[in-house]
């Protein structure tokens, strides 16, 4: 009974190959998922450009709108000084040149 062993031996499988169709279809999941990252990237750069660009303008139209708004006020603020100085000024005199 107590005879020698022989070592076990563990059998040996044959190496499955990877078969064509199996690459295939990995390829395609990694270009649809490229594809995919891709379009996802370029929304997210194009939303956050595309909010950049419409709060520049917004801000634009603000000092321009700005800047008309002062323009007309002073304007307005010079002719009512003529206005004013015409009404002081005694009949006939000559406005002085600065």
């Amino acid at each position: 009974m107590n005879a020698p062993m022989a070592p076990i031996v563990p059998q040996s499988v044959p190496a499955r190959s990877t078969s064509t169709s199996t690459i295939v279809a990995i390829v395609v999941a990694c270009a649809v998922g490229a594809v995919l990252l891709a379009g996802a990237a370029f929304l997210v750069l194009f939303l956050f450009l595309g909010v950049r660009r419409s709060t520049a303008l917004e801000a634009e139209q603000a000092a321009a709108a700005e800047q008309a708004r002062v323009y007309e006020q002073s304007r307005a603020e010079e002719e009512a000084a003529r206005r004013d100085g015409a009404a002081t000024r005694p009949a006939g005199a000559v406005p002085s040149r600065r």
